[in-house]
């Protein structure tokens, strides 16, 4: 079955592209090449390595490359950002809960998996997903609610280099992995290359239940993003459209080495 219970019309439901492991390399000498296909929250080890390993050295011009990323955690996401922003930034997500028993249950199922993977989650987010969980299990049911225990993250501190970074996407690109776009918003240093990203955005924190019988799963959102809600179908717009007879590596390498 398709991972989400809802296709959107005209929407392909495979990404144009394969799915290239994480992957950092150079590119040319002034540019350095990240490849990542996931924002799994059980991928927080892995990223949070690469995201160092480009923090010691960080090359002049940046290709982040997202295509076919479906998501994840934004946990995940926020590692990149040092490499981004211009300048210090909040972020204006706003996350309503749509609060039930079953929603509840399934929250805690997640955290049980999470504590089982602690290492590759990460403290951090453990840390998040147990004070949600214990808010929720206090929460009054049967409506959409604001986490009091949740803050807004403000993003401080700003890196010289890269100089420049171009994020590659497609609309493949979904959930958490817009979540970068989002963010990379705020860089006046940073240009989004490709097509229109996927558009979920509006709704979030997809859990899975299966039926009663004949194994099926139904998947569901959890949660609403107000802010996000008119993206949601219709994805976030690049700064530049790439041709589609033209590899977009190499278009993407341009828009980064041109003068």
């Amino acid at each position: 079955m398709r991972g989400t219970s809802w296709q959107k019309l005209g929407v392909s439901t495979t990404p144009p592209t394969g799915k290239a492991p994480l992957t950092y390399r150079p590119l040319t000498t002034a540019t350095g090449y990240l490849r990542i296909p996931s924002f799994n929250g059980g991928l927080h080890a892995q990223l949070d390595s690469v995201y160092r390993l480009i923090a010691a050295a960080p090359p002049q011009n940046l290709l982040i490359d997202v295509r076919g990323n479906g998501g994840g955690s934004d946990g995940n996401v926020a590692g990149l950002v040092p490499f981004l922003y211009t300048a210090p930034f909040q972020d204006d997500q706003r996350e309503e809960y749509y609060v039930t028993p079953d929603n509840v249950q399934r929250f805690a199922d997640y955290y049980r998996g999470m504590q089982r993977d602690s290492a590759d989650y990460g403290a951090e987010a453990l840390q998040h997903f147990r004070s949600t969980l214990r808010w929720l299990q206090q929460a009054p049911s049967g409506q959409f609610m604001t986490d009091p225990t949740a803050t807004l993250r403000t993003f401080a501190g700003v890196a010289t280099r890269p100089e420049r970074v171009v994020i590659l996407y497609d609309r493949g690109c979904a959930s958490s992995c817009e979540t970068l776009l989002f963010w990379a918003k705020h860089s006046t240093k940073t240009t989004l290359a490709g097509e229109n990203s996927g558009g979920y955005v509006g709704y979030g924190n997809v859990f899975s239940i299966p039926t009663p019988c004949w194994s099926f799963e139904l998947t569901s959102t959890t949660l609403r993003l107000p802010n996000q809600v008119p993206y949601e179908a219709v994805g976030v717009a690049p700064d530049v459209s790439f041709r589609q007879d033209e590899d977009w590596l190499m278009q993407a390498q341009r828009l980064l080495e041109q003068p």
